[in-house]
């Protein structure tokens, strides 16, 4: 037991903390308390408390720092519910050490204002590409061994390079020819990738071209449709037998009501 007087000269001020409860929206399951020296965060710690789900209420503080660790959760539909105003104020996420398989769009798009979210030491085998919306130093998901496809080869440019602080986040390994080997070290050949074939994408890009072209001169004789049409008199005479041949020129074209006693 120590006093505040003590606590206050050993410069412990980080051990008062304030319990909240049930009607404070904390989980049954959980232990929660605001710690307001501590950049005014407010702990949720559901470790170990053998939940099979993620908790529908949480407590509404800033600065949510969750502790879903060591449980079976298996999948984080519920995540999918959180409304945005509820993520905004979650900053940290820890769903490590339990059964999680999958991780859907809408999930990663909840997390993208989490700063850190760790999923490492589940049973994930598939990564959506959807995870390129997060940075890598967002998110941590531990080794994860796949049957890496080719559609997976984007994961080699959106992964941390080795010499990054975070660069052990997330390390994807695939199972290749009976070994294990990370998808940085892959080429589309290795995975029978077929190649592009550039002249089928030059012949694409100027059919491509060629159609724009098209629509664009069209549309602008379409708009300059008179101008065209008086061009084409002055370059051309209509007049098979003019009266006076050099008095007579077809510059302009008029067209108008001869009934119409005001014109």
């Amino acid at each position: 037991m120590k006093t505040l007087k003590d606590i206050i000269a050993n410069s412990e001020l980080y051990q008062l903390i304030c319990n909240l409860s049930l009607a404070d929206r904390c989980p049954p399951e959980c232990n929660c308390f605001y710690q307001p020296v501590l950049d005014n965060r407010t702990v949720v710690d559901c470790s170990g408390s053998g939940l099979r789900r993620i908790p529908s209420a949480l407590p509404l503080y800033e600065h949510l720092e969750i502790d879903f660790t060591n449980n079976n959760i298996t999948n984080l539909k519920r995540t999918e519910h959180f409304g945005l105003k509820l993520v905004e104020r979650i900053k940290k996420l820890d769903l490590s050490n339990n059964q999680i398989i999958t991780i859907s769009d809408l999930v990663i798009n909840r997390f993208r204002k989490i700063q850190l979210v760790n999923i490492t030491n589940n049973a994930i085998t598939q990564i959506p590409r959807s995870l390129q919306m997060l940075k890598p130093c967002q998110i941590a998901l531990g080794q994860i061994i796949m049957k890496c496809k080719c559609e997976d080869l984007w994961l080699k440019i959106w992964l941390p390079l080795q010499y990054q602080s975070f660069a052990r986040n997330t390390q994807i390994v695939c199972e290749h020819n009976g070994l294990l080997r990370s998808i940085t070290e892959m080429e589309k050949v290795d995975l029978g990738c077929s190649e592009t074939n550039n002249n089928a994408s030059l012949l694409n890009i100027s059919i491509c071209s060629a159609f724009a072209a098209v629509i664009i001169i069209a549309s602008i004789m379409f708009k300059l449709r008179s101008e065209f049409f008086m061009l084409t008199r002055s370059l051309f005479n209509f007049v098979k037998k003019p009266v006076a041949p050099n008095c007579i020129k077809h510059d302009i074209y008029i067209s108008a009501n001869e009934d119409d006693p005001l014109v």
